[in-house]
């Protein structure tokens, strides 16, 4: 059995065993596509298709993460905003 270690420095973050392995299968064959993610064109509908969906993801994230900065804060310090 493999001893797992976890690193707390500054860096990359420790992934999930489950998403090392998507990423692993994502490496050799991208969605039974019968190629490689590194493999793939830009352009290819399965490219362009992870690339819409990620930055969808992120503009959710960052949403949501400016109402909790911004609001979060007006909260706790109601008279330092203008």
């Amino acid at each position: 059995m493999i001893k797992k270690i976890y690193q707390f420095s500054a860096g990359p973050s420790a992934l999930v065993e489950s998403v090392l392995k998507d990423v692993s299968q994502a490496s050799i064959d991208y969605q039974s596509s019968g190629l490689s993610i590194m493999e793939m064109s830009h352009r290819s509908e399965p490219i362009v298709e992870l690339f819409d969906d990620t930055t969808s993801h992120v503009k959710t994230l960052l949403m949501f993460l400016t109402i909790i900065v911004f609001y979060g804060s007006r909260v706790v310090h109601p008279y330092s905003l203008p």
